[in-house]
């Protein structure tokens, strides 16, 4: 995945355009036959699980689906600018903190979170349905601006880039910086669960560096086929 100041990325898109039209817009099952597939994003970063704070804590996601609940879509903005790829919105998502010898593991309550791959600009990882758009492409954890290519939501395989947990990506749409997560928990099994962006790179204005490489986090996606607990 190139580095790209100009292009939008999928999730990006998706994020934009909830407040502007979408000129095109489709969703078909890209599976023909169904099987079980799992899918996880790791990083070490700062949480928060109910009433208990973890810093520098390795933080694994995952998320167990269905090939056959896997949608393509493509949207095009006014502007011209578009974007294609996939995603999952049904599975059972979970998460375990490791820190130290201590794991915390928590399962996602239904209904929040989804995983998509834009095949057109690039980046790939968990989002969820909240935040200011009901959609936040990049929280709780995504990649941008790495260097492998996530063709599909099928194939298996591991991938590399900058670690976004980021209400509001891209951060040029929220004056140059993520909005603060605390008025958007994540529900769990174990209390609400937050994750930040404690890891950048700003310009002399304290701004990110940039949309995609802004990040000095890196994290590392996976796609499993079969159900991985």
């Amino acid at each position: 995945m190139l580095h790209r100041e100009v292009a939008v990325s999928a999730r990006i898109l998706r994020s934009v355009l909830t407040a502007v039209a979408v000129v095109g817009c489709f969703a078909v099952s890209t599976a023909a036959m169904a099987s079980p597939i799992t899918y996880t994003l790791f990083a070490v970063t700062d949480v928060r699980l109910g009433n208990r704070h973890f810093h520098n804590a390795q933080v694994h996601l995952r998320f167990i689906g269905d090939t056959n609940d896997i949608q393509a879509f493509s949207v095009t903005a006014p502007d011209g600018n578009s974007a294609k790829g996939y995603e999952i919105t049904k599975g059972e998502a979970s998460l375990v903190i490791i820190i130290g010898k201590e794991r915390v593991r928590a399962h996602f309550l239904p209904n929040q979170l989804l995983v998509s791959t834009d095949s057109l600009n690039g980046g790939d990882g968990f989002g969820s349905l909240i935040g200011p758009n009901r959609l936040e492409p990049a929280y709780p954890l995504a990649l941008a601006d790495g260097g492998d290519i996530v063709s599909d939501l099928v194939t298996p395989g591991s991938f590399h880039g900058h670690a976004w947990s980021c209400v509001g990506f891209p951060p040029s749409v929220n004056g140059g910086h993520c909005t603060d997560p605390a008025a958007f928990p994540l529900k769990t099994d174990h209390g609400d669960f937050f994750i930040y962006q404690p890891y950048n790179s700003f310009d002399v204005h304290g701004n990110f560096v940039s949309n995609f490489g802004g990040s000095a986090n890196v994290g590392i996606f996976s796609i499993i086929a079969g159900a991985v607990e």
